[in-house]
């Protein structure tokens, strides 16, 4: 893989834009528009893979495990109780292994171009949920344990903002590891917001 490669670029700012794009017309209006989002960036990243006639993956036991894991849950749909939950969980395993296996490909075509990619997101990330909760934190009216609900950056439950930045402690560490002197500096900046929050 190139470093200018259209995929990896699309597939880059289609992982930006499902961490950070929400819409207020919808009823969930984080969840539903996320997947929306990685499903059609999915989509387009493996079109342009497949016009290179550059997609070979190799399954080893995870991706089969998990390939399998993905097969039995659909099935599910034939003695679930609830067939349209069971359609929307169905959905976002598939967009998730789908997801995985465009991680997995780009992963093996250029490891470093990757890694570093997805922790330079990381960090800009972190740095946009930074504005929004400080922005929500200058909003409240108390300090109290009901008005802190109304903090979540862009989540849609300040649980799920946790869970978010807990996720990104990884690629933040990692950044400490792999990067010198401006990139470095300021992964250490977003791993103390992260601790901090």
């Amino acid at each position: 893989m190139r470093p200018g490669s259209i995929a990896f670029n699309v597939f880059l700012a289609g992982i930006f834009l499902s961490s950070v794009i929400y819409s207020p017309f919808i009823l969930d209006f984080t969840l539903t528009t996320r997947l929306i989002c990685s499903s059609v960036i999915s989509c387009i990243c493996f079109y342009l893979i497949y016009l290179k006639k550059d997609l070979k993956i190799q399954f080893d036991i995870v991706t089969g495990s998990y390939l399998c894991f993905v097969i039995y849950s659909c099935l599910s749909v034939f003695w679930a109780n609830t067939a349209s939950e069971s359609y929307f969980e169905n959905s976002k395993l598939v967009i998730s292994f789908l997801i995985f296996i465009l991680s997995f490909y780009f992963l093996k075509e250029n490891k470093e171009l990757f890694m570093g990619s997805f922790i330079k997101l990381s960090i800009v990330v972190v740095g946009i949920e930074l504005i929004i909760v400080s922005y929500q934190l200058s909003k409240l009216h108390a300090f109290n344990k009901e008005d802190l609900y109304s903090v979540y950056g862009l989540n849609s439950h300040k649980n799920l903002l946790s869970s978010f930045l807990y996720l990104q402690l990884f690629f933040l560490v990692m950044g400490i590891r792999n990067f010198q002197k401006g990139w470095k500096y300021l992964s250490v900046i977003a791993l103390i917001i992260v601790q901090a929050t």
